[in-house]
């Protein structure tokens, strides 16, 4: 009888270590899927904040080449690099 009572305590004892170990993996596994979404979701806003930049910046003549000018006067840009350049042009 011991011994049946024995095996019975032993098998409750792996279906709630199993649980035990399920529920571990689940919330490991919903913290790295959230964790990825947040780390992704910062890659996008960063990425467009980039880009929201770099336009700007192109508007204003900030960045860009000095020898390709754009067709027209863009804001004074093709003056302005037409007088940096110098006489070699």
């Amino acid at each position: 009888m011991a011994l049946l009572e024995f095996l019975l305590a032993a098998a409750r004892a792996r279906v709630v270590a199993a649980d035990v170990l399920q529920g571990v993996a689940h919330r490991l596994l919903v913290a790295v899927v959230a964790v990825r979404a947040v780390h992704m979701a910062m890659v996008v806003i960063v990425v467009m904040i980039v880009t929201v930049v770099a336009v700007w910046a192109m508007d204003m003549g900030l960045l860009g080449h000095c020898r390709v000018t754009p067709v027209g006067n863009h804001r004074g840009l093709s003056h302005h690099c037409a007088t940096s350049a110098g006489p070699d042009g």
